[in-house]
């Protein structure tokens, strides 16, 4: 008897599984088929009853016990339907919201297909409520079983017959007897390459159990529509053995020369035609390699639910990919620098030349045991890439230098390091669009903004800076080569601003700074320089300070460093304890000062902290 038979009469599921075309009895299997229902029970729960935000589905494949994990986002209206089709479960399914109070769900879906996947168990809802799911998978010969041809899972530890033949001698991977299991999951690869053809493109799993594997080499993944999927982050562990060290040969690499880089100084190489590769319920780590999983020109790369602990240079390492998806990770102390003289740091995550990609709800660390400087995000040249919703506390949060960036969009962060985005005379400006949109972040260190950059534009964020550490200007431009710009930073609040708002070395014109408020304490080390440091070769009619309110507690503070800086456009300013106002106009013209609206948002993996005005706070359920 299956479970949805052990749970409910046939008569409440309305077919919910495909019914026999002889038959209204849906527990009647269709031959050569795999589904996946969900079930309301028959008499309604109570609207209101708190259900979670996502369902866990235990299911049994070839013997081994593995796990999925389906979280949606459910619509407003009751009626709407379905979201999240790219969901591999729930392709082609709807999904409706019961209560329109956002943590109350019940929700049923009809038919998924899960093709390839044996008997599943019933997911059990902590409340004490209970979705039902089922599934069928019976071949023509009316016996529950998937055949060799069909096989979707792999278990590293429990081989199918087909890759023992295709590999004599080969043998199951063993989890916690370091042994090296490189050749056992190289063989695994190697096989499903061979499977796939134009006819035959199907997508495999390769499960990795709960324990510790050993790698004395490199693992080249040259196949697509492989998914790399362990028992959960700290269950399943990848780690190199003592054989696996490469020393720092080749670092720092060429950043935007692909074969400088040491391809076998990495867990995973991923080639040219590693497509729809994905990553997800593991931890990695290599201490005496370079990082842990590369990947040159490859598109549909996801990595998420996974730990990066401790590698030399950059965990996550690629050359001119696309539709990359980074999310749900955590990196700690996995993007250190060079050896030498360089000075030259990775990245938890480096990438060159990438584009239609997104980087959010990642945990990016150092520990105090690294030594030397820790980078989060770096990357050469970046297009229509979002970074959002990390919690990044590293030296240098990101780093995107030099390049052409265009359409990026860096929002929703904890940073505590310096977005660095420096390019030579500011960089091109895309037509009818911009190349840097930094908003709703969360800065806490001083130094927050590496600048020459053309078409950015900065707005809706905190810098809040402790007292005690104002070492740096909030804006710092080292670039001598004038820059154009523009720049536009408005509606921040910014608390504390160190020596400075903003200091350029070189002419940066087309400045515009507005609606902000700014508010200067006492610090350490009493700051008397103006708060705007401009190159007295300035086109000063393109730098603009209005509507701003702008306010020094303790000590005065002067606006401008320079007699040319009061050639600037000042107006409309909310001005207090600033030591220079008589040296320049600021005609009022009756627009809104300070912020326009006020700041409330949340920062962080899945919004952790709770940004209010200058306040800071860890994000509480009831919120």
């Amino acid at each position: 008897m299956s479970v949805l038979e052990n749970s409910f009469s046939t008569s409440q599921l309305d077919c919910a599984l495909p019914c026999s075309p002889t038959t209204s009895d849906p527990f009647t299997p269709v031959p050569h088929s795999s589904h996946l229902a969900y079930v309301l029970p028959q008499d309604p729960l109570d609207v209101y009853s708190p259900l979670p935000e996502s369902i866990h589905i235990d299911y049994v494949d070839h013997g081994d016990l593995l796990s999925s994990s389906l979280s949606h986002q459910f619509p407003t209206s009751q009626q709407n339907s379905a979201i999240d089709l790219s969901d591999p479960l729930l392709n082609n399914t709807a999904v409706y919201k019961l209560s329109n109070t956002e943590d109350d769900m019940l929700f049923y879906t009809p038919v998924a297909d899960v093709s390839g996947l044996g008997t599943l168990t019933d997911a059990a809802i902590t409340n004490g409520n209970t979705i039902v799911a089922g599934v069928s998978s019976v071949a023509a010969d009316g016996k529950n079983n998937v055949s060799d041809n069909a096989i979707t899972t792999i278990d590293i530890t429990n081989l199918p017959q087909k890759i023992f033949e295709a590999n004599p001698g080969l043998d199951n991977a063993v989890a916690n007897d370091g042994r090296d299991d490189a050749d056992t999951i190289q063989a695994v690869i190697q096989w499903v390459q061979s499977q796939q053809t134009a006819d035959n493109p199907s997508a495999t799993t390769i499960y990795i159990p709960e324990g510790t594997f050993d790698l004395a080499e490199t693992l080249k993944v040259n196949t697509a529509d492989v998914t790399f999927k362990g028992a959960g982050v700290g269950r399943t562990t990848l780690q190199t053995t003592n054989r696996f060290k490469v020393g720092t040969t080749g670092l720092p690499d060429g950043e935007t020369v692909v074969d400088s880089v040491n391809r076998s100084a990495y867990l995973f190489d991923l080639t040219e035609n590693a497509d729809d590769v994905s990553f997800t319920g593991m931890t990695l780590t290599g201490p005496d390699i370079h990082g842990a999983i590369f990947g040159n020109r490859t598109h549909d790369l996801t990595i998420s639910d996974v730990e990066f602990n401790n590698f030399l240079w950059s965990a996550i390492r690629l050359f001119s990919a696309s539709d990359v998806k980074i999310q749900d990770n955590t990196f700690i102390d996995a993007g250190g620098q060079a050896e030498g003289d360089s000075g030259v740091t990775g990245g938890a995550i480096f990438a060159t030349y990438l584009k239609d990609s997104e980087i959010s709800h990642n945990h990016i660390s150092k520990s105090g045991e690294r030594e030397g400087n820790v980078y989060g995000i770096k990357g050469r040249q970046f297009k229509d890439t979002r970074i959002h919703n990390n919690t990044i506390r590293t030296n240098f949060a990101i780093e995107l230098p030099f390049e052409h960036d265009s359409f990026v969009e860096i929002d929703h962060n904890f940073l505590g390091g310096v977005i660095s985005v420096p390019k030579f005379a500011g960089g091109k400006v895309p037509e009818a669009g911009f190349t840097f949109h930094i908003h709703h972040n969360y800065f806490n260190q001083s130094y927050s903004l590496e600048w020459a950059r053309n078409g950015a534009e900065v707005n809706h964020n905190v810098f809040a800076f402790d007292p005690a550490k104002d070492n740096g200007n909030l804006i710092s431009n080292f670039d001598v080569e004038p820059a154009q710009g523009p720049t536009k930073f408005h509606n921040n609040i910014i608390l504390n601003p160190g020596r400075g708002i903003a200091w350029h070395k070189g002419v940066y014109n087309n400045f515009a700074f507005y609606n902000n408020e700014v508010i200067a304490n006492k610090t350490v080390t009493p700051r008397k320089d103006g708060l705007f440091g401009f190159n007295p070769d300035t086109d000063f009619s393109t730098i603009e300070i209005r509507d701003n309110v702008m306010t020094a507690k303790g000590t005065s503070r002067p606006l401008m460093r320079n007699q040319a800086s009061y050639d600037a456009v000042i107006q409309n300013n909310d001005l207090t304890n600033i030591s220079d106002v008589n040296r320049f106009d600021n005609p009022s013209t009756g627009a809104p000062k300070g912020l326009i609206e006020p700041l409330l948002f949340k920062v962080g993996v899945r919004g952790e902290f709770t940004v209010d005005g200058p306040k800071l706070t860890p994000t509480s359920r009831a919120d």
